[in-house]
């Protein structure tokens, strides 16, 4: 009888040590991703503190360039130890880059010299050797809108990659350096432009407001089907 006995409380004893370590167990698990999301939270916090410190700096920087002629905010802007932080490159390429599409002519020009000086131009430059494609395309669309003639080699020969993406890339750059005349030099290209990248180019033609040249009727000749139905479109969209 005592053995009877004694059996239930071994087992009621086990079942609430189970209970007890499950309990423990979501306890700990909880109190991790607490810790983990307020960890997250805090990185966040500090990235976007830190994110529009290196803005204000940026700001000042070019426009003490741009709109004062100030030499030295070129020598302030390299002796910056931020300036070899990546996160720091980007937003001044971006910031110079907002600053190119809402000013024209000499201001153009300034801005490009800026970072021309400042060794950011390399940079992006350096960025169409990269291994990952999106880095490229990044390179060929700050280069091409930058208007950096200096690049158009290197861009031209991103037309060759087997990549899709970055080949119709260099395609739209190289329309934004060379208008139509760009497109005509590729009548030997090999790449199908799918129906989604030929209308890419037509808005980026349009919006560029390219002017019609009469040699993309070349393309209407070449082997690439693609090609001759955008060349078709070109032509449509002029009429």
């Amino acid at each position: 009888m005592l053995i009877i006995q004694v059996q239930p409380l071994i087992k009621q004893e086990t079942e609430l040590k189970i209970l007890l370590g499950l309990i423990a167990f979501f306890a700990i698990g909880a109190l991790f991703t607490l810790g983990v999301t307020l960890i997250k939270r805090q990185q966040k916090i500090n990235k976007v503190k830190i994110q529009r410190e290196f803005e204000q700096q940026i700001e000042s920087y070019v426009l003490a360039f741009i709109f004062e002629n100030d030499e030295q905010a070129i020598v302030n802007y390299i002796s910056n130890l931020n300036s070899k932080n990546i996160l720091f490159k980007k937003l001044t390429i971006k910031y110079c880059l907002i600053l190119h599409q809402n000013y024209s002519g000499q201001t153009q020009d300034k801005i490009l010299e800026f970072l021309t000086k400042t060794n950011l131009i390399e940079y992006s430059r350096k960025k169409l050797q990269a291994s990952f494609w999106k880095h490229k395309i990044e390179a060929i669309r700050d280069l091409s809108t930058l208007k950096d003639r200096a690049s158009i080699a290197l861009i031209q020969e991103a037309l060759t990659n087997s990549n899709k993406k970055i080949a119709v890339e260099a395609i739209i750059a190289l329309i934004k350096f060379n208008g139509l005349a760009a497109v005509v030099h590729l009548k030997n290209f090999n790449t199908t432009i799918d129906e989604w990248s030929q209308a890419l180019i037509l808005s980026v033609i349009k919006n560029n407001k390219v002017p019609y040249d009469p040699q993309i009727e070349l393309l209407s000749t070449s082997h690439n089907k693609s090609l001759q139905v955008l060349a078709t479109r070109i032509i449509q969209f002029y009429k």
